[in-house]
């Protein structure tokens, strides 16, 4: 990310997320982006830095109770294409 200082930001400011396994040096910011509380960036950079081949964090805006949107971050496993295809 330090190739493309500029456009960081607008980057990190998307509402909709995907974050694949970062490099070690990057886990520590991404954590700090999905989430403003302490305790919740501890959880984010292990689940960061745990995260398996065909898997990612997602973050953005999701349908909680009566309908409204709010923030949601998830791990998603992402099915191989070769099972997506059959």
């Amino acid at each position: 990310m330090s190739s493309i200082k500029g456009e960081v930001d607008a980057i990190y400011n998307a509402a909709e997320q995907v974050h694949f396994l970062p490099p070690e040096s990057q886990t520590k910011a991404v954590a700090k982006i999905l989430s403003s509380d302490r305790v919740e960036q501890n959880k984010f950079e292990q689940e960061l830095t745990t995260l398996k081949k065909g898997q990612c964090v997602v973050s953005g805006p999701g349908l909680v109770e009566k309908g409204d949107l709010a923030k949601q971050v998830n791990v998603v496993k992402i099915d191989d294409l070769a099972s997506r295809l059959s």
